[in-house]
């Protein structure tokens, strides 16, 4: 009777061990893209990733050209201080989801270690650890400052995988 009971007992230590600790492995990161825009196939749910980089250029401030008092036109300002591309995106595919978590993406400067921005948590289910998990996820404004950043994918607090991300100061051209 004690052997039925510790078997019992161990197996249900084995079952909630084995439950809980599922989570505790860490997706692995096939991929992170960052892209100008990512568009998904309705039909075949294929991602098509428009516009890859790795670095990004930062238009310096930009004063408006003054105006003559006498005149009534308005200050212009010059177009390259304008036009200005929409936030990007990161592709994300991952494999080795087991059940439920949560992963994030967070913006770091590697000079000075600042979080830039940080996503809240980003809910995946998959109950296939072979399959492919791919997201589309949009990226705040980039920093306006020069430096070298890292996007980087946390699961569960953990970072997981990044890309490293240049800002780079581009002189306008005189008319």
């Amino acid at each position: 009777m004690l052997s039925v009971l510790s078997i019992f007992g161990v197996c249900t230590f084995l079952s909630l061990l084995f439950r809980n600790s599922v989570n505790l492995v860490k997706p692995v990161l096939q991929a992170i893209i960052l892209a100008e825009h990512i568009y998904c196939d309705e039909g075949t749910g294929k991602k098509v990733i428009a516009g890859t980089f790795n670095r990004y250029f930062i238009s310096p401030t930009v004063q408006p050209v003054k105006r003559d008092e006498t005149s009534h036109a308005p200050a212009q300002m010059p177009l390259a201080a304008v036009l200005r591309a929409g936030n990007p995106f990161a592709y994300v595919s991952l494999t080795e989801v087991r059940g439920s978590i949560e992963v994030k993406i967070r913006l770091v400067s590697l000079q000075t270690n600042e979080v830039c921005f940080e996503s809240s948590p980003i809910p995946i289910q998959c109950n296939d650890p072979l399959s492919s998990v791919e997201l589309a996820l949009p990226i705040m404004e980039l920093p306006h400052k020069p430096g070298d950043y890292a996007l980087e994918l946390l699961c569960e607090d953990e970072i997981i995988g990044s890309h490293r991300i240049k800002g780079v100061e581009q002189p306008l051209k005189s008319a």
